[in-house]
Protein backbone atom coordinates (compact mmCIF):
# COMPACT_ATOMS: atom_id res chain seq x y z
CA UNK A 1 0.00 0.00 0.00
CA UNK A 2 1.12 3.73 -0.49
CA UNK A 3 2.26 5.52 2.00
CA UNK A 4 0.54 9.70 1.00
CA UNK A 5 3.83 10.48 3.12
CA UNK A 6 6.22 9.54 0.49
CA UNK A 7 7.27 10.73 -2.51
CA UNK A 8 8.24 6.89 -4.52
CA UNK A 9 11.64 8.94 -5.90
CA UNK A 10 14.60 6.88 -6.24
CA UNK A 11 15.83 9.61 -3.74
CA UNK A 12 13.19 9.26 -0.91
CA UNK A 13 13.77 11.13 1.67
CA UNK A 14 11.69 10.13 4.85
CA UNK A 15 9.09 12.89 6.07
CA UNK A 16 11.20 12.92 9.59
CA UNK A 17 14.45 13.50 8.01
CA UNK A 18 13.31 16.10 5.34
CA UNK A 19 14.16 19.10 7.29
CA UNK A 20 17.65 17.82 7.68
CA UNK A 21 18.03 17.07 4.33
CA UNK A 22 17.08 20.29 2.99
CA UNK A 23 19.19 22.78 5.26
CA UNK A 24 22.59 20.34 4.83
CA UNK A 25 21.51 20.65 0.80
CA UNK A 26 21.32 24.40 1.49
CA UNK A 27 24.61 24.54 3.41
CA UNK A 28 26.76 22.45 0.74
CA UNK A 29 25.10 24.94 -1.78
CA UNK A 30 26.26 27.65 -0.89
CA UNK A 31 30.04 26.49 0.27
CA UNK A 32 30.04 24.96 -3.25
CA UNK A 33 28.93 28.21 -4.88
CA UNK A 34 31.55 30.33 -2.56
CA UNK A 35 34.10 27.89 -3.72
CA UNK A 36 33.54 28.31 -6.96
CA UNK A 37 33.03 32.06 -7.39
CA UNK A 38 36.37 32.00 -5.23
CA UNK A 39 38.20 29.78 -7.61
CA UNK A 40 37.07 31.64 -10.91
CA UNK A 41 38.00 34.90 -9.24
CA UNK A 42 41.20 34.50 -8.13
CA UNK A 43 42.70 31.69 -11.04
CA UNK A 44 44.31 33.74 -12.93
CA UNK A 45 44.26 31.52 -16.09
CA UNK A 46 40.55 31.76 -15.85
CA UNK A 47 40.40 35.54 -14.91
CA UNK A 48 42.61 36.92 -17.98
CA UNK A 49 40.11 34.84 -20.07
CA UNK A 50 36.92 36.65 -22.44
CA UNK A 51 33.54 36.56 -20.68
CA UNK A 52 32.20 33.76 -22.13
CA UNK A 53 35.15 31.66 -21.24
CA UNK A 54 34.42 33.22 -17.55
CA UNK A 55 30.75 32.43 -17.39
CA UNK A 56 30.96 29.32 -19.07
CA UNK A 57 33.63 27.76 -16.10
CA UNK A 58 31.16 29.98 -13.51
CA UNK A 59 27.92 28.30 -15.07
CA UNK A 60 29.71 24.74 -14.87
CA UNK A 61 31.52 24.88 -11.62
CA UNK A 62 27.69 25.99 -9.92
CA UNK A 63 26.15 23.24 -11.96
CA UNK A 64 28.71 20.75 -10.36
CA UNK A 65 28.52 22.38 -7.24
CA UNK A 66 24.95 21.74 -6.79
CA UNK A 67 25.11 17.95 -8.30
CA UNK A 68 27.67 17.56 -5.14
CA UNK A 69 25.75 19.35 -2.41
CA UNK A 70 22.65 17.20 -3.51
CA UNK A 71 25.12 13.98 -3.24
CA UNK A 72 26.38 14.97 -0.02
CA UNK A 73 23.00 16.01 1.95
CA UNK A 74 21.70 12.98 0.29
CA UNK A 75 24.31 10.64 2.12
CA UNK A 76 24.83 12.62 5.67
CA UNK A 77 20.81 12.42 5.83
CA UNK A 78 21.07 8.77 5.05
CA UNK A 79 24.29 8.94 7.60
CA UNK A 80 22.42 10.96 10.41
CA UNK A 81 19.08 8.51 9.69
CA UNK A 82 21.31 5.11 10.37
CA UNK A 83 22.63 6.83 13.90
CA UNK A 84 18.90 7.02 14.49
CA UNK A 85 18.29 3.63 13.96
CA UNK A 86 21.00 2.67 15.82
CA UNK A 87 20.08 4.79 18.65
CA UNK A 88 16.47 4.00 18.90
CA UNK A 89 17.93 -0.03 18.51
CA UNK A 90 20.28 0.96 21.59
CA UNK A 91 17.69 2.85 23.46
CA UNK A 92 15.65 -0.05 23.45
CA UNK A 93 17.92 -2.75 24.56
CA UNK A 94 18.79 -0.52 27.48
CA UNK A 95 15.08 -0.49 28.25
CA UNK A 96 15.05 -3.64 28.63
CA UNK A 97 17.44 -4.55 30.23
CA UNK A 98 16.59 -1.89 32.99
CA UNK A 99 12.80 -3.56 32.86
CA UNK A 100 14.52 -6.78 33.13
CA UNK A 101 17.02 -5.26 36.30
CA UNK A 102 13.78 -4.02 38.43
CA UNK A 103 11.47 -6.87 37.57
CA UNK A 104 14.48 -9.03 39.09
CA UNK A 105 14.94 -6.33 41.90
CA UNK A 106 11.12 -6.60 42.35
CA UNK A 107 10.95 -10.51 42.36
CA UNK A 108 13.77 -10.58 45.17
CA UNK A 109 12.10 -7.77 47.32
CA UNK A 110 8.79 -9.57 47.43
CA UNK A 111 10.93 -12.83 48.11
CA UNK A 112 12.10 -12.00 51.66
CA UNK A 113 9.09 -10.17 52.31
CA UNK A 114 7.08 -13.73 51.50
CA UNK A 115 9.98 -15.28 53.60
CA UNK A 116 9.64 -12.67 56.25
CA UNK A 117 5.88 -13.13 56.47
CA UNK A 118 6.25 -16.47 56.67
CA UNK A 119 8.57 -16.51 59.93
CA UNK A 120 6.55 -13.92 61.78
CA UNK A 121 3.04 -16.44 60.74
CA UNK A 122 5.03 -19.56 62.11
CA UNK A 123 6.29 -17.13 65.67
CA UNK A 124 2.49 -16.16 65.78
CA UNK A 125 1.02 -19.59 65.62
CA UNK A 126 3.56 -21.36 67.82
CA UNK A 127 2.81 -18.18 70.02
CA UNK A 128 6.24 -16.91 70.01
CA UNK A 129 7.73 -13.83 70.67
CA UNK A 130 8.70 -11.88 67.06
CA UNK A 131 10.90 -9.02 66.81
CA UNK A 132 12.94 -9.61 63.44
CA UNK A 133 12.47 -6.07 61.40
CA UNK A 134 10.77 -5.95 58.06
CA UNK A 135 13.06 -6.28 54.89
CA UNK A 136 12.39 -2.62 54.54
CA UNK A 137 14.33 -1.86 58.11
CA UNK A 138 11.26 -0.59 59.02
CA UNK A 139 9.05 -1.11 62.54
CA UNK A 140 6.99 -3.93 61.80
CA UNK A 141 3.40 -3.61 60.94
CA UNK A 142 2.22 -5.63 64.05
Amino acid sequence: MHDPGQSGSIFNIPPARRRIYAALFVLFSLIGYWIVIWYVTTTDDIATDSTPAILYYTVVGLAIAHGAAFGLALVATEIIGGFMVIGDYLREKLRERYLKREEQARAEANAKWRDWLQRRTTAQQLGQEFSEPPPDGGDSPV
